[in-house]
C-alpha cells in the first residue's frame, strides 16, 4: 500500500515557519511593551519622590536657592522623562498592533494549507478505500467464477 504524501510539502513547512517567525516577533514586541511600562513605573515612582523631596525643601528650613534649582530642574526633568516614556509606550503599542496583524496573516496562510492537507488526505483514504474495494470485488468475482466452472464440470 502506498504512503499519503501531500503535494504541497514544502510550502507548508515554509508558512508554518513563518507563523512560528511572526509569532516570535509578536512575542518579542510584548516584551518591549511590558519593559516600556515598567520603565514608566519606575520613572513615575522617582518623580514622586522627587515631588516629595522638593515639597520637604519648603517646610521652614533655611534652604540655599541653588538646592531649589536642583530639585526644580529634577522634576522637570523626570516629566520630561516620562512624556518620552510614554511616547515610547504607544510606539511599543502600535508595534505590537503590527506584529500581532502580520502574525494572524501568517496563521491564515497556514491554515489554507492545512485545509488543503486535509481534503487531499480525505481524498486519498477515499482512493485507497475504492482500490480496496476493488480487490475484493475482484477476487469475489474470480472465486464465484471458479465455483461455477467447477459445478458446471461435475454436473
Amino acid at each position: 500500500m502506498r504512503k499519503f504524501r501531500f503535494r504541497f510539502s514544502a510550502v507548508e513547512r515554509v508558512r508554518k515557519i513563518r507563523e512560528d517567525e511572526a509569532l516570535r516577533a509578536f512575542g518579542l514586541a510584548q516584551r518591549n511593551l511590558a519593559g516600556a511600562e515598567a520603565r514608566k513605573g519606575e520613572l513615575q515612582q522617582e518623580l514622586a519622590a522627587a515631588m516629595l523631596r522638593f515639597e520637604r525643601l519648603g517646610s521652614g528650613i533655611a534652604v540655599p536657592a541653588s538646592l531649589f534649582a536642583v530639585e526644580t530642574d529634577l522634576v522637570v526633568g523626570h516629566r520630561q522623562r516620562l512624556i518620552q516614556q510614554e511616547q515610547a509606550i504607544s510606539r511599543a503599542r502600535r508595534g505590537v498592533e503590527k506584529a500581532f496583524r502580520a502574525y494572524i496573516i501568517a496563521r491564515r496562510h497556514t491554515r489554507v494549507i492545512e485545509k488543503l492537507r486535509e481534503r487531499d488526505l480525505e481524498d486519498f483514504k477515499r482512493d485507497v478505500s475504492k482500490r480496496d474495494q476493488k480487490v475484493i470485488d475482484d477476487q469475489v468475482s474470480m472465486r464465484f467464477g471458479l465455483r461455477e466452472r467447477m459445478d458446471g464440470g461435475t454436473a
